[in-house]
């Protein structure tokens, strides 16, 4: 069965982020209707290998606007401090990756098309027939499971989607297998949920802060930790770059 994903945020790239995804495509039967609404969630997020052991955990705050408009931030991986955060101002139609390490901020258009679409004034939750209604943290959600094959590769999905809350997903977990065999796992979980509107500081941009691509901050990074940057000059860095000049405002 052929999936469509629409990464509306590229918040998404280097990470997870589904909370983000919009999911489109057959199985998808059900469109139930939805609710915008100001929130911030607590999140912890984990990541497993293929032999399911733990290898990283990293908890961040989640905020959403009435207007659409959201923002992740990172508060540590592994327990250490990590705090980065990634912006979307539809308003603005742009998002912003904010590096506090490196003083840098990373800037994406975002376009009519998508700033349309999240900002719609009668959201719904594109879910499949089969979605299951289940309570998470007090709110009514729908459990619904997805796979999706990308070559050799396979993905199960699980999302606790809350309509209530513009659809955002208060529990997921995503196992990956390669030919058929597990290679890895994600989990992620809201742990706290309160409404009304965020800290408005989630979605400041420093004034001060150097616009830098995304293989420049990496390359800052290093310099200041005084390590090698391998990944700047390779292809790794190259698409993240590619990726930045095609969404340039």
């Amino acid at each position: 069965m052929r999936k469509s994903v629409i990464p509306v945020l590229v918040l998404l790239a280097g990470g997870s982020a589904l909370l983000y995804t919009i999911a489109a495509g057959r199985g998808r039967a059900q469109q139930i209707p939805a609710t915008r609404a100001s929130f911030a969630a607590t999140v912890i997020r984990k990541y497993y290998d293929g032999s399911d052991s733990l290898r990283r955990t990293e908890t961040l705050i989640l905020a959403n606007r009435a207007d659409g408009s959201s923002a992740l931030m990172y508060l540590t991986k592994n327990d250490r401090p990590h705090v980065v955060r990634m912006v979307l101002n539809l308003p603005e139609a742009r998002r912003v990756t904010v590096d506090p390490q490196t003083e840098s901020l990373t800037t994406y258009k975002v376009t009519q098309a998508e700033v349309k679409m999240l900002s719609a004034p009668n959201p719904t939750c594109p879910v499949s027939a089969g979605a299951t209604p289940a309570t998470f943290l007090g709110y009514p959600v729908l459990v619904d499971h997805k796979q999706i094959t990308a070559g050799s590769r396979q993905f199960d999905e699980e999302r606790w989607v809350a309509p209530s809350l513009n659809c955002v997903a208060l529990k997921r977990s995503d196992r990956a297998f390669e030919s058929g065999k597990f290679i890895a796992r994600t989990t992620e979980e809201a742990l706290s949920l309160h409404l009304g509107d965020p800290d408005p500081s989630l979605f400041e941009l420093p004034a001060n802060y150097t616009e830098r691509k995304p293989s420049q901050v990496q390359a800052e990074r290093a310099r200041l930790e005084g390590t090698q940057c391998p990944s700047c000059e390779k292809a790794a860095g190259q698409v993240l770059d590619k990726v930045y000049e095609s969404r340039r405002p």
